[in-house]
């Protein structure tokens, strides 16, 4: 398949997918490279640092969970969009052929490099995707509200740890990540991945795929170019469901309207911002450099700051490095068609 030409290409959803890179980005940082990924489970995030406590709520209420759910959602609109341009007697093969791909590159990167990875779920839920592509508009679309639905109402039979067992992952990770050699580090990422990751993606299965199927559901609709109406009600109702969530206090039922709203705002506000959509359309290959470059920065094979920084100048590195990150994509894309994982 040739690379898209310039006309080609869907701003809005480019745009998107920066924006979503960025909350990916954020959550990552802050609650998984900066300390044990036990430790946050359990609400035990230090240090916090200066008005930590208050910017990790903001985080958590604002953008966790939001933006991997965005970033689920954008997923299946890309897969839809080359599912058209590939059409044909093998576009199975295709597919095959790239989420196989994504599986291997997603092992690797969460045996090796840090076990929070998504691109094996993804790479995953791409394949059982697959064969559902040609399902009806209806169908994909009540499918999907289906399998989002299915950890409320029927979650997987899936074991988690107690809380002795996170303690103790924890106490360890701050040991290994920290000050422990190379073989002792994997080591360690392998049990925490067995424990706690492996339940954490299993449990997130079900509603990864329901909300690529409605990815792929939204860009048969064209829901992208021209619908701003649509945006305007979506932006309404999902700004009203966030609001009465912190009213009841129940965060958990703004996650999926929320994270539309967020997409409508930014729809409404610009979706042709090209620094942003340089970002997004290497989002791939920032995704994994994020991973590289914030392993060397916090665990001991690099400078060790694992528990060591608050969540304030944490936050604020972050930022600074999704900036250069977009600037960086910019030069780039101004030169090749691809990101350099992306081409690979």
């Amino acid at each position: 398949m040739k690379p898209l030409a310039e006309a080609e290409r869907v701003p809005s959803i480019e745009v998107l997918r920066g924006i979503a890179l960025l909350g990916v980005l954020l959550v990552n940082l802050l609650t998984g490279f900066r300390v044990p990924l036990a430790g946050h489970i359990l609400g035990v995030d230090e240090p916090l640092g200066p008005g930590g406590s208050i910017l990790l709520s903001l985080v958590s209420a604002l953008i966790e969970f939001k933006a991997f759910t965005l970033f689920s959602f954008l997923f299946g609109v890309g897969v839809a969009i080359q599912a058209q341009r590939a059409a044909g007697p093998n576009i199975a093969q295709f597919f095959l052929r790239r989420f196989g791909a994504l599986t291997a590159l997603g092992l690797i990167h969460l045996l090796f490099v840090w076990n929070g990875d998504i691109l094996t779920l993804y790479g995953i839920c791409g394949l059982i995707l697959i064969p559902l592509l040609r399902l009806p508009l209806a169908a994909l679309t009540g499918l999907g509200a289906l399998l989002i639905a299915a950890p409320h109402i029927a979650p997987l039979p899936v074991h988690f740890p107690d809380n002795a067992t996170l303690h103790e992952l924890a106490a360890g990770a701050s040991h290994a990540y920290r000050t422990a050699g190379w073989y002792e580090l994997f080591a360690f990422r392998w049990r925490e991945t067995e424990v706690v990751v492996a339940p954490l993606l299993l449990l997130s299965a079900p509603r990864t795929l329901g909300l690529m199927l409605w990815g792929v559901a939204a860009w048969r609709r064209g829901l992208f170019e021209g619908r701003k109406s649509l945006w305007r009600g979506i932006l309404i109702a999902g700004t009203t469901v966030g609001l009465a969530s912190l009213v009841l206090r129940n965060p958990q039922i703004a996650t999926l309207p929320v994270a539309f709203a967020y997409a409508a705002a930014i729809l409404l506000w610009n979706p042709r911002a090209p620094l942003l959509a340089a970002g997004g359309r290497m989002a791939f290959t920032n995704y994994l450099l994020q991973s590289i470059i914030f392993g060397f920065v916090f665990y001991s094979y690099g400078l060790g700051w694992f528990g060591g920084l608050g969540v304030g100048i944490t936050l604020a590195g972050g930022l600074v490095f999704y900036f250069v990150q977009l600037m960086w994509s910019r030069w780039w894309l101004r030169r090749f068609y691809f990101g350099p994982f992306e081409w690979l």
